[in-house]
């Protein structure tokens, strides 16, 4: 939304041939300022993430050690079925944790969000030399 409205802005600015370099300059800086008001409250939820990863290893690291202490007090014969079905849930539940996202967002948003920075930057960057060049 702020790109948007900050696009919808800037526009005018673009579009008139007389619009001063300093105007360019300030655009340029609006564009460049959203970053941070983009990813700064998405730290306290990647926070959040991380702590729950975190904890929800630790408990399968604790279900583990005891489910290897019940194997190693089993000795050399076969595992019985309930052990085995527990070995089998405690790897599921362990790769289910482990896909747990450290960020809110996925690679493919993230780049395509670069991709709509980079072009208005392109875009201002392009109208700052026009203007300094007088074309």
């Amino acid at each position: 939304m702020y790109y948007l409205l900050s696009v919808l802005l800037i526009l005018p600015d673009l579009l008139s041939p007389s619009t001063p370099a300093s105007v360019f300059v300030q655009d340029f800086a609006l564009v460049l300022f959203g970053l941070p008001l983009f990813l700064l409250p998405l730290l306290s939820l990647r926070g959040k993430l991380v702590r729950a990863r975190a904890e929800k290893m630790a408990w399968v690291n604790a279900w583990f050690h005891r489910l290897v202490q019940r194997v190693e007090a089993n000795g050399e014969g076969d595992l019985p079925p309930g052990l085995q079905n527990e070995l089998l849930s405690l790897d599921k539940v362990q790769r289910e944790v482990q896909a747990i996202r450290t960020w809110p967002f996925d690679v493919g948003i993230v780049a395509r969000f670069v991709t709509i920075l980079l072009s208005v930057t392109a875009i201002l960057l392009a109208a700052v030399i026009r203007s300094l060049l007088r074309i």
